[in-house]
């Protein structure tokens, strides 16, 4: 029962999309010129980094609209430069990383679908 409960918690709290995540307008590609496109989704990012390469990483996680189908996912890799670029905000040192990297992976998806607007959620 315990199990049951944690998972109802769990996917309860995940569908509610607590963490921030970036919205659009319409359908959208993931990489220049791809033929593949995703419609309206709502993107999460999860962000890490890599001390050899120095590089942050953004792995996109894309859903349906109101619902916890996964149905895309891409992975982008940011220099620190490229990071140290934008001005996170958050309650954290850490808020303001995931914020930061989440503005330049807004960025890149605007450069690659002009036509379409990306909301910070």
């Amino acid at each position: 029962m315990k199990h049951i409960l944690f998972f109802i918690l769990f996917a309860a709290s995940f569908s509610a999309q607590a963490q921030p995540y970036i919205s659009t307008d319409g359908p959208i590609i993931l990489q220049a010129g791809s033929i593949q496109t995703f419609d309206t989704p709502d993107i999460l990012i999860d962000v890490s980094y890599n001390v050899s390469r120095a590089e942050w990483s953004a792995h996109l996680t894309l859903y349906k609209p109101g619902s916890d189908a996964i149905y895309g996912e891409h992975n982008l890799a940011f220099t620190k430069v490229d990071i140290n670029g934008y001005t996170g905000i958050g309650t954290y040192q850490t808020d303001e990383i995931q914020n930061a990297v989440s503005l330049a992976v807004q960025d890149y998806l605007e450069a690659i679908n002009p036509a379409r607007t990306f909301t910070q959620n």
